[in-house]
């Protein structure tokens, strides 16, 4: 039976009287959506590994925008800004335009809050907003729709290529002895034969008392590019979900690289639609999971036409009790003729109490295809650690070592080599906690 719905109906309307119609109408059908799914159970086989039921329990609270001391020191943002970025900053789902820098954006470009451009464009908005995320079969993307206050959105021209990344980060701050609701969302629409690098990142600050729901949508015109990292460190103890949703068009191509670092409850969704020919998208990601923790990433990469081509990469590194979930299908229909897919996952285990359930899948109905997946799970290579012992190093910087180069792989096709530096220093950063003091498998 589904946990009754009641800790969202005492929550205020999302948006004031003067949003759309066609807005009210959305919303409508999500509320409805959300009463009818319920949250998610472990009697379902794609949520079967992850229990939700402390969140359904949990009685959630509008989260305020920063306060003005908290903007006297935002010093926490910078192992993840780079000097050379565009940035839209939003504090609990909200858009800060104090903390926010567009300056330098091409006039054509619009980048901002998403409940502001909804003002000022509403037909634009209207074409895109909410046509691709699936409130009715995704009971967080129905949440998130339903309860819409504000995002991020990026809206990049016919033919501009944006030589400096827009970075959007999601800040959310909790409060002691309450469980705040956050709800990231962001809408990017590259128009055809544009190219640009959109980073979203999620990280906490202060009090660990909080939810994230974000929804991503992209749509990739034709003939355009676009890169998308997506990091994620929230509070050790927070929960995020994170929706993201992908439309491509003809002769499109779609990169994303995906890095989960810190929290308590991660759960992904990455869903890609190749809806015309010759279309190209790459999925590379990164779970780490400590002590307690736990992430679960589910992919779905759905070949419609003909000549797409896929690639999929992720990896784990679990450490103590901690566990990780992989679940990736590649589906092709039968007019996708000479589709080439590809999928792999890897997981590394740190210790003999780490627990990864992978799954990958394929389900194919055209001719004429070349489709594969494979999985691998273990622990650290053994001849390579006596190697690096017996050069001098010692156990923790050998553990550290190989653990990084696992983990490599999946940010070398980051484009920008100050973004590639800075993910890898992140990624360092949560492997040296793993191993500084932590016993080596077998001990």
């Amino acid at each position: 039976m589904m946990p009754e719905l009641k800790n969202l109906e005492h929550l205020p309307l999302p948006l004031n009287t003067c949003r759309p119609q066609w807005l009210a109408n959305i919303q409508q059908r999500a509320k409805a959506s959300f009463d009818r799914l319920g949250f998610p159970t472990k009697n379902m086989e794609e949520w079967k590994y992850t229990d939700f039921s402390s969140l359904s329990r949990r009685i959630f609270e509008w989260g305020a925008g920063p306060a003005a001391t908290d903007l006297r020191d935002i010093s926490f943002l910078e192992p993840f800004t780079l000097l050379d970025e565009h940035r839209l900053i939003l504090w609990n789902g909200g858009y800060s335009r104090v903390l926010s820098r567009v300056e330098g954006l091409p006039t054509s470009v619009r980048a901002g809050s998403l409940a502001q451009f909804m003002e000022k464009d509403p037909t634009l908005l209207e074409a895109h907003f909410t046509r691709y995320a699936d409130s009715d079969r995704n009971a967080f993307c129905a949440m998130n729709t339903a309860t819409f206050r504000d995002g991020a959105f990026v809206h990049i021209p016919p033919g501009v290529h944006l030589h400096r990344p827009i970075h959007i980060l999601f800040i959310s701050s909790g409060l002691p002895e309450k469980t705040i609701l956050s709800l990231p969302r962001t809408l990017v629409v590259a128009e055809e034969g544009s190219e640009a690098t959109i980073i979203e990142s999620h990280i906490g600050w202060g009090a660990s008392g909080y939810l994230s729901n974000g929804v991503c949508e992209i749509v990739v015109g034709k003939n355009a590019q676009v890169e998308h990292v997506l990091i994620i460190k929230e509070h050790p103890t927070a929960s995020h979900l994170g929706y993201v949703q992908v439309f491509q068009q003809r002769e499109s191509r779609f990169r994303s690289h995906s890095f989960s670092l810190d929290g308590a409850l991660i759960r992904n969704d990455f869903s890609v639609g190749l809806g015309g020919e010759n279309t190209e998208c790459t999925l590379n990601g990164l779970f780490t999971v400590a002590e307690g923790q736990h992430v679960d990433t589910h992919t779905f990469v759905n070949h419609k036409n003909r000549a797409g081509r896929s690639r999929q990469l992720f990896k784990g590194i679990v450490q103590g009790q901690a566990t990780g979930v992989f679940n990736g299908a590649i589906v092709v229909a039968k007019e996708a003729l000479q589709t080439d897919a590809e999928q792999s996952n890897q997981n590394l285990l740190l210790s003999e109490q780490a627990n990864v359930f992978t799954k990958p899948q394929l389900e194919i109905s055209a001719n004429d295809v070349k489709c594969r997946h494979g999985s691998a799970t273990g622990p650290l290579d053994e001849s390579s650690l006596f190697y690096l012992r017996s050069r001098g190093l010692g156990e923790h910087q050998a553990n550290h070592l190989l653990t990084c180069a696992f983990a490599e792989q999946t940010i070398e096709g980051i484009k920008s080599a100050t973004l590639k530096s800075r993910v890898s220093e992140l990624i360092a950063e949560r492997v040296n906690k793993f191993w500084k003091g932590a016993a080596p498998w077998g001990v």
